[in-house]
């Protein structure tokens, strides 16, 4: 009795007549391909009509069936190669923080992403499960909810997000770098402590609106605009484009004053003249909500602009 592999999303099994295991490179991981060498199998590269195939003969050994049959029912932990030696560079806490995270995207990322991104949806209380795990916002300070990580961390954090899917790492990533790092970096203490620790645990979404309409993300172009009308700001304009919009409680935004000058300020669902038409139909990431926020005579309250950044270092930096 010998097996016949085919490698997909899980491994499968049966009864063939000759004594080869047969992988589909394309659709092979570098994991398998290690795990497959640690039961004794070598592999020799063969091509059939333009794809690139391992062959090996082998017999069947117990180690080997015990791969195939239990690799069916139960997939592997993902092992990621490291061609670079970039362990050696990391500290435990690193590897630590890492392995959380690869953990939770094999347990809640993987099995499901497939059918949220066919579908379009989005992927069911992710901004909560992931202020869980600490992965919103890790650099914050713990005093204001977040994990006091530095930015290794933040990086290997995103990393693995990835790995999951674009969509994920991308709602992570606006909410920890493009509307957390603001408010920490250029808010006061009171926006600080009255929006960081929400948005750490996920009870809260943000999202940032930089990129417009007529100019993309070009601020020399930007048409929003604030006007000061003595105890508050009037806002107006367009941004698209906005990972998160459509769910988001709070929105980052940017927009120039009567002088031109770029400010920043923070806009709250329910805001009169706000709102956030969600973008249907897109070809990629598609288990994140993408939408536009639209501002029509918004009144902003003097206290919800960033006061500690003017000009083009806020949007940049962030």
């Amino acid at each position: 009795m010998l097996i016949n592999y085919r490698a997909g999303s899980r491994a499968k099994r049966s009864v063939i007549q000759k004594s080869d295991v047969l992988i589909n490179l394309p659709m092979l991981n570098h994991g398998v391909v290690l795990r497959l060498c640690h039961v004794g199998l070598r592999f020799e590269k063969v091509k059939v009509n333009e794809n690139i195939f391992f062959t090996r003969k082998l017999i069947l050994t117990p180690a080997v069936f015990f791969y195939f049959y239990t690799s069916k029912f139960y997939p592997m932990p993902y092992t990621a190669p490291d061609y670079y030696q970039i362990d050696d560079l990391l500290t435990e806490e690193h590897k630590i923080v890492r392995q959380s995270v690869r953990d939770f995207v094999d347990k809640e990322i993987m099995p499901i992403i497939d059918g949220c991104a066919q579908r379009h949806e989005p992927i069911p209380g992710l901004m909560k499960k992931l202020g869980d795990i600490g992965a919103l916002g890790p650099y914050i300070p713990e005093e204001y909810g977040g994990a006091g990580l530095d930015q290794i961390a933040y990086g290997l954090i995103m990393v693995e997000l990835e790995r999951g899917d674009s969509a994920v790492r991308s709602a992570a990533s606006v909410q920890s770098s493009l509307v957390m790092y603001p408010i920490y970096t250029y808010g006061s203490e009171e926006q600080r402590k009255k929006y960081l620790p929400k948005l750490a645990s996920g009870d809260m979404i943000g999202c940032f609106g930089l990129t417009e309409p007529n100019h993309g993300s070009n601020p020399n172009g930007m048409e929003s605009n604030i006007k000061d009308m003595g105890d508050h700001y009037l806002l107006n304009g367009a941004k698209m484009w906005i990972t998160n919009s459509p769910l988001a409680d709070i929105a980052v935004v940017w927009a120039k004053d009567e002088a031109g000058i770029v400010r920043g300020m923070i806009v709250e669902r329910g805001m009169e003249g706000f709102s956030t038409p969600e973008t249907h139909n897109k070809w990629s990431l598609r288990a994140s909500m993408t939408g536009e926020l639209v501002f029509n005579n918004v009144k902003i309250p003097k206290e919800n602009i960033l006061p500690n950044v003017k000009g083009l270092k806020g949007h940049s930096h962030a």
